[in-house]
């Protein structure tokens, strides 16, 4: 350990259990966002209760040194939070808000923890080390999945680019840490890192973090040459890193080659996300001052979506933009005034020759894996997802802690000094609202999943009473609510008896909660409608007023439901199979005509789209048309197909 670094370390300090346990929650809460993937509510509930322990122990553990200018970043960070907390006062689906308000918290908490725990070295080896174990691992499982089954490198969560973007920091920190280690075996073993990091990314595919990556490799290059560390390490390190693309260039998608010829004709770039853009700009001009609420980017943005986004339309892949249009104008103008307060601070200890070369060097390699990920995230959605804000939050605290180290005017004393007591206890009262919301999230994770096991084996019964569970453990989630009344309508499908009245209104009811939850959400009008179809309108006579009514009705939840998402298949379907059925057949093939633009997951519903719509085709005297759309259909299913074998 430098000597500049054992200055600041009191004697009387050591690894503690406390600081054991720490790192082993905050490991556990990194490695279980990574299995959290929108659908496994378990994983963000044992994350979060995790990040809480850990969050816990440090606050009664934790040492600080008082207010200083270094923690102002963190201070803005949380005022960030709760302004997420505050637009979550007006969001029309609270529950849904509360999720994201909720996730958001992993930054700030995270670094909060972090800072107040790394009063030893050793603590923060340690929680280098589990980081390391962790994205190692996952790198290693996305280079078999990539040669062995030709799959695209990918964690267990999000996409491909926010994988690669949490690999960026650990990048880093492997480069630099091959130049500053002081034994030539660890050189060897970071540089090793080093080149499965940057192999990785590149094989990946992701041009936008090869540019971060890149931009990140400058700053850090610039800086250990500038402070005259090993030349020959250096270009030894950049070899490494040049032979690492260039072996992903020719064994992946050729990302390094598509990169190069961004630069030189920046019209050649994917105009995917110039669509989603464009669509979600015309939603930001319709945003009120707070906001449409956190997290309801992708019920809002429905209605604005252009034909032309073949995205799953659930993230602006800007987060700026998206959390100007979630959370109003001061979202975002306050997350950028923390990173840049933080890069200015960093920057002042960076270029000033005082200090540590080593510890500046930390500064600035935990500054770019934090500022490659906020670069990042221009083009894609880290800051909604647990993982990489987790990661945020660790690289926010690390920074911070460096600060702090650097600061010649702070004396040992101050560094051993905790959170005062009555700050501790309203911290602890504070820790048990997210602990209650993460338990309830998990337990209602957990019945969601055995009732989807249940669905799997036709036992609807059983599903139904686990769905039900899963309500009640989370009230305020619409999902629940209807997914309840749509297992019962599967389930009264079956069934040779007619429904039992009692049981279709209690159905129908499930639906009118889930629609006073979120009232954005399509799926209650659909199934309301279906109910209604399937089980109320063959008990009218045909043409009495009160038929007539129900019908109208009937057309007018599916229209209620295409008109909050004009994307949504299933309502769009069934209307136009309902008009068909009242021999309105010009009504349901223009229905069914008009989506045929629009880009929708292939399923078996997919199929029966396309077999239906071509169907009219062939009535209707459009020989071409339905030899068009047969030949979609084949290409439908064989995707399909390839889907399930995966």
């Amino acid at each position: 350990m430098p000597k500049s670094m054992r200055a600041l370390i009191p004697d009387n300090v050591s690894v503690t259990p406390s600081s054991a346990c720490f790192v082993a929650l905050m490991a556990i809460a990194l490695l279980s966002a990574l299995f959290y993937g929108k659908v496994n509510a378990e994983y963000l509930g044992l994350a979060g209760l995790s990040l809480t322990g850990a969050f816990v122990i440090a606050v009664l553990t934790g040492r600080t040194r008082g207010f200083h200018k270094s923690t102002t970043p963190l201070i803005v960070m949380f005022v960030f939070w709760g302004w997420i907390g505050i637009a979550t006062i007006y969001s029309p689906a609270t529950f849904v808000s509360l999720g994201t308000f909720w996730s958001v918290a992993f930054l700030p908490c995270a670094a909060f923890a972090t800072m107040l725990m790394l009063h030893d070295s050793r603590t923060e080896t340690a929680l280098k080390f589990s980081l390391f174990l962790i994205i190692t691992a996952f790198v290693i499982y996305a280079c078999i999945m990539f040669f062995v089954f030709d799959m695209t490198p990918r964690a267990t969560f999000a996409n491909k680019n926010n994988f690669a973007a949490l690999q960026m920091p650990m990048a880093f920190f492997a480069a630099t840490a091959s130049i500053t280690a002081t034994r030539t075996a660890y050189k060897v073993i970071f540089l090793a890192l080093t080149g499965l990091f940057v192999f990785s990314v590149g094989i990946n595919g992701s041009r936008a973090v090869i540019l971060c990556l890149a931009i990140g490799f400058a700053a850090i290059f610039a800086f250990l040459f500038i402070n005259k560390w090993s030349k020959r390490w250096l270009a030894t390190l950049a070899t490494t890193i040049f032979l690492s693309l260039v072996l992903a260039n020719f064994t992946g998608p050729s990302a390094i080659k598509e990169t190069s010829e961004v630069f030189i004709s920046p019209s050649s770039s994917d105009s995917g996300r110039f669509v989603i853009w464009e669509g979600s700009l015309e939603l930001a001009k319709d945003t009120p001052w707070h906001g449409t609420g956190p997290g309801l980017f992708f019920l809002n943005y429905s209605k604005y979506r252009l034909d032309e986004d073949k995205s799953a339309a659930f993230y602006a892949h800007n987060d700026y933009l998206q959390f100007f249009i979630e959370a109003g104008w001061p979202a975002p103008f306050i997350l950028l005034a923390s990173l840049a307060l933080l890069a200015v601070f960093s920057a002042q200890k960076i270029f000033h020759t005082d200090g540590s070369r080593i510890q500046r060097a930390d500064l600035l390699t935990a500054l770019m894996g934090l500022g490659a990920i906020a670069g990042h995230s221009l083009l894609s959605f880290n800051f909604f997802l647990p993982s990489l804000l987790l990661m945020m939050g660790v690289l926010f605290g690390l920074v911070i802690h460096r600060l702090e180290a650097l600061d010649g005017q702070q004396n040992n004393a101050k560094l051993q000094r905790r959170l005062s007591l009555p700050t501790r206890i309203v911290l602890l009262v504070l820790a048990s609202s997210p602990a209650l919301f993460y338990f309830d999230i998990g337990r209602s994770g957990l019945y969601q999943k055995q009732a989807e096991a249940y669905r799997a084996e036709d036992q609807l019964t059983a599903a139904m009473e686990s769905m039900d569970e899963a309500s009640s453990a989370s009230p305020g989630a619409d999902y629940y609510h209807y997914s309840v009344a749509g297992l019962w309508f599967l389930k009264a499908r079956q069934s040779e008896a007619p429904p039992n009245s009692a049981e279709l209104e209690e159905a129908l009811e499930r639906l009118e909660t889930a629609e006073d939850l979120n009232p954005l959400r399509p799926h209650p009008n659909m199934f309301r409608a279906r109910i209604l179809e399937t089980f109320k309108l063959p008990q009218l006579e045909a043409g009495s007023s009160e038929h007539d009514r129900l019908a109208a009705l009937i057309e007018s939840e599916y229209m209620k439901s295409m008109e909050k998402n004009p994307f949504y298949l299933d309502a769009r379907f069934y209307l136009a199979r309902f008009l068909l059925k009242q021999n309105r057949i010009e009504e349901g093939l223009k229905t069914l005509e008009k989506g045929m633009g629009k880009p929708y997951l292939y399923s078996p519903l997919t199929v029966n789209y396309y077999r239906l719509t071509a169907e009219i085709r062939r009535i209707s005297g459009d020989q071409a048309g339905y030899e068009s759309l047969m030949e979609q259909l084949t290409t439908a299913v064989e995707k399909i197909r390839r889907k399930r074998r995966k």
